[in-house]
């Protein structure tokens, strides 16, 4: 066994490899609880996160890590620009444009808190793409730090309730009591959806996602290469993908079976490597038959026949109406970020207070939050990532056609972007979370560190 090397870079690695693997848990030190119409207003909760405190750790030690390790010998005449100080400079006016919304928020306590959780992911992506971890050390820990979200997933499925538990963030939810998230129907009854250790399904759904996703890039890294190490990636897949289905969510489903089914398609046009072979054949059989398993609870969830579905596609209908209006009154600077459902709650301040919700669109979230300016500057920010990053491919490739040349690296860099899209588009949790707001940061930071991977190779 090697001995531990006390130097910047390995305590910085170490302290990355515990925050991916205890990022899911939703440990709170709460400041505020604000309530509308009598009921909790959840998305008015101030408060500071454990993960939080240990992500700024993170960010002073890689700040030392950064100052140690790079050359910051700047003189005025290098002060050029170039694709990456231009990346940079657009995160950088993206984030003061949220701070600057405080101005004009309603509740300036909860956009100052907003603004820094977009901030911290911003942090964590810089941290993720150019941190000393390489892109496998940093999947093997997001992936393994899922297992035991899906274990207690698993328990909350088979007893159909979950376990109230303040130091890991956990609250109670029962089958049978109003204001569970349930499939419901006459053939099934009621069906707690598992929560793991997120606030909703939903957000499970989506981790789970990400985690399948990024499952499989490991594989097809052949990260597991040893006989043991292949015995593990099958159990890690049966675990993962039980995950993925007992919270039930169907944007994550929906685009989950579409990676499926784009691989597969992949797997015959390449003819090689992890898409042909017996592991990825045994995802696929697997994936299949917990479709067959749970079909009568996934015909409820997209047939949309039931009651509850109604009522939620309902919902959320009316919820993209009520964005374009507060949109239409705050279309240049939008409501303040953070401040969604306080500008639907003064909109209409009658309805139940459970109903006051962000619009379960991205884009419509942060177009009516920080307006047109604020949504034209994160534009900006993902152009120039995308310009960076050809950038860095043409210049190791060192020949304009190497697009052309390298299919793989450009059907993987579609589908990574595809994949964040959808499930933008059809919930809230990715920007309107403090959670959401990290995954969208790690998620980042994975895809941009594997493109950059992939064209070293």
């Amino acid at each position: 066994m090697k001995r531990f090397k006390w130097s910047v870079e390995n305590i910085l690695k170490n302290l990355l490899r515990i925050f991916l693997f205890v990022l899911p848990w939703q440990t709170i030190l709460i400041t505020r609880e604000s309530f509308l119409n009598g009921v909790k207003w959840e998305y008015g909760t101030l408060g500071f996160y454990a993960t939080e405190i240990l992500l700024w750790l993170i960010f002073f030690v890689f700040i030392a890590w950064v100052l140690k390790h790079k050359n910051f010998n700047i003189k005025i005449s290098n002060l050029k620009l170039s694709k990456d100080r231009i990346f940079l400079f657009f995160i950088l006016l993206f984030v003061l444009w949220s701070f600057a919304s405080i101005l004009w928020s309603f509740d300036k306590d909860l956009a100052l808190q907003q603004s820094l959780h977009i901030m911290e992911a911003l942090v964590l992506f810089l941290m993720i793409f150019i941190g000393p971890l390489n892109i496998r050390q940093l999947g093997y820990w997001f992936v393994l730090g899922s297992v035991p979200v899906i274990l207690l997933a698993i328990s909350q499925f088979v007893f159909q309730t979950t376990w109230d538990f303040k130091w890991l963030g956990l609250s109670e939810h029962t089958a049978w009591l109003p204001g569970a998230s349930i499939v419901a129907s006459d053939s099934i009854g009621r069906l707690l959806r598992s929560y793991g250790s997120f606030s909703h399904p939903n957000i499970m759904g989506g981790y789970m996602a990400m985690v399948f996703l990024w499952s499989i890039i490991l594989f097809s890294m052949r990260v597991f290469g040893n006989r043991y190490g292949y015995l593990f990636q099958y159990i890690l897949s049966t675990l993962i993908i039980t995950g993925l289905f007992l919270n039930f969510s169907r944007a994550a489903l929906g685009v989950s079976v579409f990676c499926i089914l784009i691989l597969m398609l992949y797997s015959f046009y390449n003819k090689k490597g992890f898409f042909s072979s017996f592991s990825c054949a045994y995802i696929v059989l697997l994936f299949v038959s917990f479709v067959i398993v749970f079909l009568p609870i996934l015909e409820t969830r997209f047939s949309v026949s039931s009651q509850a579905e109604i009522v939620s596609v309902t919902e959320r209908s009316s919820s993209i109406v009520e964005s374009w209006e507060i949109f239409q009154d705050n279309k240049w600077i939008g409501v303040g970020i953070g401040n969604y459902t306080l500008a639907s709650y003064q909109k209409d301040p009658t309805r139940p207070g459970w109903e006051y919700q962000p619009v379960h669109n991205i884009p419509l979230l942060i177009v009516s939050e920080i307006g047109i300016i604020g949504f034209s500057l994160l534009m900006l920010v993902i152009l120039s990532c995308l310009i960076f990053l050809h950038g860095s491919a043409e210049r190791m490739k060192k020949r304009k056609d190497w697009l052309i040349n390298n299919m793989s690296f450009v059907f993987m860099s579609v589908l990574l972007l595809f994949f964040y899209i959808t499930l933008a588009l059809f919930d809230h949790y990715l920007f309107s979370s403090y959670i959401g707001l990290l995954m969208t940061g790690l998620y980042s930071g994975l895809s941009c560190r594997y493109i950059l991977n992939n064209v070293h190779r």
